[in-house]
């Protein structure tokens, strides 16, 4: 049978055997067959802002018992820490500093944030400490000898993953601090990207952004060996996650360490992106993991963070006409 010129299949047969046939012999479209669309990994079955917000919101992170939410708002004029229920309900101003707080995250047990802000220097922000249950002055974290961004957490509560900027080469650094002794050690200095690094469950791992490559994709940093990187870890602990041209940043961990959520522009937009890293480790080289688009907006949908029960998705976007935190629920 002589291969069509026109691009029109005709073979016969049946529907899955006409695709099979067109696809071999003229190159049509894969997206025609059936096994070739991409995988479901999650459905949204609910999608909603956070109500009761005034100003613009930034960099939402949950409470470990999922009740309330950390973030930056400017509702009181300026970038301060507040946190409020995931209803909406009992805001609550944490900060009220001339300066600017940025992002906070809570301890694992729920009785510390720990928050970035330029309230030292007015230039240049510090980590800061606030004790949730005395209600105190925050106590400065960091030595003040740069600026710091993007505190994480990590899942035990004894460690902290952060973004440094010294006051000379302005180059990005992941940096982590243990918190008892306050050392710092520098695990990557390569194309570090402006963007939260993320923690993986187990506390052995950080996710986080860098163009080393040319391009912005996710990355993996293997901890559990304890190495003194000092700045360059070798190849066998870094693992790369996506593969694209567009750019994919602020990694966010579910719960039981099998997804990452992630802002990506590949769809034409910032939008919220999920993989399923479950098989990893099988994938043949140079591949990414499963994928699926998660928010379909034309407006910006970007810095995801999962809920500690794995079921939702907090996000900022500014499909309301302010930045403010939206809620997706899931299903698997």
């Amino acid at each position: 049978m002589p291969i069509p010129r026109s691009g029109r299949c005709t073979p016969p047969g049946g529907v899955l055997v006409s695709l099979l046939w067109c696809a071999v012999l003229t190159g049509c479209s894969s997206a025609l067959l059936p096994f070739a669309s991409p995988p479901r990994i999650f459905t949204v079955v609910n999608e909603q802002a956070v109500p009761g917000l005034t100003g613009d919101q930034r960099f939402a992170a949950w409470s470990p018992d999922g009740k309330r939410l950390a973030l930056m708002s400017n509702a009181a004029g300026n970038w301060d820490v507040w946190t409020v229920g995931i209803d909406g309900t009992g805001p609550q101003q944490l900060t009220h500093e001339p300066s600017s707080e940025y992002t906070s995250t809570w301890s694992p047990d729920g009785k510390w944030l720990v928050f970035s802000s330029d309230r030292l220097h007015r230039v240049w922000p510090n980590l800061w400490l606030l004790d949730l249950q005395q209600q105190g002055l925050p106590e400065q974290l960091s030595p003040g000898d740069g600026k710091y961004f993007f505190p994480t957490w990590s899942p035990d509560g004894t460690r902290i993953a952060f973004l440094y900027l010294s006051t000379g080469p302005p180059d990005l650094e992941l940096r982590v601090m243990t918190v008892a002794d306050r050392r710092t050690r520098i695990l990557d200095t390569r194309g570090i990207i402006f963007s939260p690094p993320a923690w993986s469950p187990d506390g052995r791992t950080v996710a986080f952004a860098s163009d080393r490559t040319g391009n912005t994709e996710l990355w993996l940093l293997d901890l559990s060996r304890d190495i003194d990187f000092n700045g360059h870890p070798p190849a066998a602990a870094l693992r790369r996650l996506t593969r694209h041209a567009a750019i994919d940043q602020d990694p966010t961990w579910s719960p039981d360490g099998r997804r990452i959520a992630f802002t990506s522009s590949r769809s034409g937009n910032e939008e919220i992106w999920v993989m399923d890293i479950t098989a990893i480790d099988k994938l043949a080289p140079n591949t990414e993991p499963p994928l699926q688009q998660l928010t379909h907006h034309p407006a910006i949908d970007h810095h995801p963070q999962w809920s500690p029960d794995g079921k939702r998705i907090v996000f900022i976007s500014t499909r309301s006409g302010r930045s403010a935190p939206w809620l997706i629920e899931l299903t698997p």
